[in-house]
C-alpha cells in the first residue's frame, strides 16, 4: 500500500519501527550479558543456549526494523524483493562504513571512535544475502539452521558483526527507547490486564 509521510498509515508504521526497535536492544542487552558470561568461562549449554537465541532475535529484530524503515522510503508497505533487500543491507551498511571514514579523516568524530583503519574493510557483497539468510534460519524451523548451505550463527557473527553492530549504533541515534522513553506505543499500551478489571 502506498502513502505518505505522516499519514495514518505513516504513523502506525513509524510506531511499529519504534517498537521493533525497542526489542532489538533488549534482545541485545541480553545477549551482551549471556555472551559476556560465556567468554568469562561459563560453558554451560543454558548460558550458549540463552546467548544464541538473544543473539538471533537481534538479528531477527534488526533486520525487521530495517525492512521497515527501507519500505518507509520507498512509501510503500508491500514486500521488497529479497535481491533488492539484499543489496539495500549492503548498501546502507557500506554508506555507514563510508560516513564513519570521512568522519575520522574530516576530524569530527567523537573522541572515542575507533581507528580509521578499523572501518576501511569493504562490506563483502554477501553481507545483505547472508543476513537474509541467517534471519530465516532463526526465524523458521529449517532444517538448514542445523546444517545445510546457509551460513550458521557463530560464522555470522565472526564475518559480520561489526556490520551488523554499526547498522544497530547508528539506527539507535533515532530510535532508543532509551532516550525517547517517553514515546508511547499505543498498539502495547493497549495490551493492558488491569483495564476493564473489577
Amino acid at each position: 500500500m502506498k502513502f505518505e509521510y505522516g499519514d495514518d498509515v505513516d504513523k502506525n508504521l513509524v510506531s511499529v519501527l519504534f517498537h521493533e526497535f525497542v526489542m532489538c536492544e533488549k534482545a541485545f542487552e541480553k545477549f551482551v550479558f549471556f555472551a559476556g558470561t560465556n567468554i568469562m568461562g561459563n560453558t554451560g549449554t543454558e548460558i550458549k543456549l540463552n546467548s544464541y537465541n538473544a543473539y538471533s532475535e537481534f538479528l531477527s529484530r534488526l533486520y525487521e526494523f530495517y525492512v521497515g524503515c527501507f519500505k518507509r522510503d520507498f512509501k510503500d508497505t508491500r514486500k521488497i524483493e529479497h535481491q533488492k533487500l539484499d543489496f539495500l543491507f549492503t548498501a546502507e551498511a557500506e554508506k555507514l562504513m563510508r560516513n564513519r571514514r570521512v568522519a575520522i579523516e574530516k576530524g569530527y568524530a567523537p573522541d572515542w571512535e575507533n581507528d580509521l583503519s578499523y572501518y576501511q574493510e569493504t562490506v563483502p557483497l554477501e553481507f545483505g544475502r547472508d543476513f537474509r539468510d541467517l534471519r530465516n534460519n532463526t526465524s523458521h524451523a529449517d532444517y538448514r539452521r542445523a546444517g545445510g548451505d546457509r551460513i550458521g550463527l557463530m560464522d555470522f557473527y565472526n564475518n559480520y558483526h561489526k556490520f551488523v553492530y554499526l547498522l544497530f549504533v547508528s539506527a539507535s541515534l533515532a530510535w532508543s527507547g532509551k532516550t525517547h522513553s517517553e514515546h508511547e506505543i499505543k498498539h502495547v499500551e493497549e495490551f493492558d490486564f488491569t483495564v476493564g478489571r473489577n
